[in-house]
């Protein structure tokens, strides 16, 4: 019973250091992300995950060392020369007995939160059974050529299966040592063969990377620490650095980031949520991923290949907040008894009998202010100038144009006049945004020619949606 109260009292402490060293952990590892922006999507998904392993690893080195610490022993500040150097404080003590008082109830509580995502994590798993068990049909023998030679050219030396199976929408990837890639039959009829072939090498690559071992460990950080904002946040970008990184190889074998965005962009109607532990070529923020394809930073060099979001200011404050937030709770549940054992015990005095002293006089008044000898009275300062009105907001930079502006450079018919990438070199003509509707006409250029487009937006909910989008000359 003793040894089972110990188990439960550290696995509780445990639980509420987590939340400042997760937080922490976050804070480091959205820092060095930005730091890592113009290197490559696969150092970038490396080390998150390094970062991801490493929240795992802090409480579940924190429960060791908490569950060997015997009754009535010195604290974690003083027996550990880590945590003193870090300057600890009693509030923040771990040792068993000390300041920190955990609720009974937490380790059942975070016992039920881990269940409930292992039991997502098993309808997933269920989800690539059922794939593995359904009729499927091969590749035609061109196309199963054409796959062993992208398995070739990515070093893949594992047998790789390619199924093709009638009621599947997107293709996906599951398997480390024996992998299969299951492909809908209707994309044969649906894409070009170029299109089909950038698919291909997307998943190949998945392979390649063995990104169904990373994420196996992912889904398992997940379901550890399911209740903090911070690990949900690097798991976000973990997935979307390792389609990143997909799509480079991907590209660096088919030789047209185009070809494959208009695959992924093909796909994107007939997508479908995927299973938890299969990888699809259409994971992550789609618009991102298109649009990073066909800007020219891909097509240059793989070590500027990959642009990662700013780091905005929500982040790390919102990481800073769970930090106080994990620290201030472990203050509140200090214990009383710890609290008042640590004060001395006040001195017994003898009361003397004596004459108390007598009061000290009141204060003298304060003297009167002299009177003013001048001549002439004072002038009252002027009251400052009010601020000039700021400036109004240019055209280019309404949500109107960027949105009418991102629309022109995915086009696939102004990508056909001027070529690829595409960008807009006069915005001087006739731009008019109203509240909820807009017309732009604008001058585009690229490698091949210049043009003038005509877009009509409309503002629907809080995201223009491009109603009519026209070639008007080039």
């Amino acid at each position: 019973m003793n040894m089972l109260h110990t188990i439960q009292s550290a696995l509780a402490t445990s639980l509420l250091h987590s939340l400042w060293q997760v937080a922490l952990l976050a804070l480091l590892a959205a820092s060095t992300l930005a730091l890592l922006e113009r290197h490559s999507a696969a150092i970038r998904h490396m080390v998150a995950m390094g970062f991801m392993l490493s929240m795992a690893a802090a409480p579940v080195a924190t429960f060791a060392w908490l569950a060997g610490q015997p009754a009535g022993t010195e604290g974690i500040t003083s027996a550990n020369p880590v945590w003193s150097a870090l300057g600890a404080t009693p509030a923040l003590d771990m040792a068993a007995g000390h300041a920190i008082i955990a609720p009974a109830w937490l380790p059942w509580l975070w016992c039920a939160g881990v269940l409930a995502m292992a039991a997502r994590l098993l309808g997933g798993w269920w989800v690539v059974r059922t794939l593995d068990r359904q009729e499927f049909s091969s590749l035609p023998a061109h196309w199963l050529q054409r796959t062993d030679r992208l398995r070739r050219r990515l070093g893949i030396r594992r047998p790789v299966v390619v199924r093709l199976l009638q009621r599947l929408d997107l293709p996906c990837t599951a398997h480390a040592w024996r992998p299969v890639v299951w492909l809908p039959l209707s994309i044969l009829t649906r894409l070009d063969p170029d299109q089909i072939e950038a698919l291909l090498a997307h998943e190949l690559a998945h392979i390649r990377r063995l990104d169904w071992v990373w994420n196996g460990l992912q889904c398992a950080v997940e379901a550890l620490l399911f209740y903090h904002p911070g690990m949900w946040w690097l798991s976000r970008r973990i997935r979307q650095e390792r389609e990143n990184a997909c799509d480079d190889l991907a590209v660096s074998v088919c030789g047209d980031a185009i070809v494959l965005a208009e695959a992924l962009a093909t796909l994107e109607h007939h997508r479908l949520p995927t299973p938890a532990l299969a990888l699809s070529a259409t994971g992550g923020p789609l618009m991102k991923r298109v649009t990073r394809l066909l800007s020219s930073e891909i097509l240059s060099t793989n070590s500027a290949a990959s642009r990662s979001p700013r780091l905005r200011w929500a982040i790390p404050m919102g990481v800073i907040a769970a930090v106080c937030s994990g620290a201030l709770l472990a203050a509140q549940l200090q214990s009383p008894q710890s609290t008042s054992a640590s004060k001395p015990p006040a001195a017994v005095t003898s009361v003397e009998h004596h004459t108390p002293a007598p009061p000290p006089p009141p204060p003298a008044p304060p003297a009167p202010p002299a009177p003013w000898s001048g001549a002439v009275p004072p002038v009252p300062s002027a009251p400052p100038a009010p601020p000039a009105p700021p400036a109004p907001p240019a055209p280019t930079t309404s949500a109107a144009y960027q949105s009418a502006l991102r629309s022109v450079q995915a086009d696939a018919g102004v990508i056909g006049v001027v070529g690829s990438p595409v960008r807009a070199v006069d915005s001087g003509h006739d731009i008019w945004i109203g509240d909820d509707r807009a017309d732009l006409r604008f001058a585009v250029a690229g490698p091949k020619d210049t043009a003038l487009v005509h877009v009509q937006s409309e503002l629907q909910g809080d995201t223009w949606t491009v109603v009519t989008l026209d070639i008007s000359g080039h």
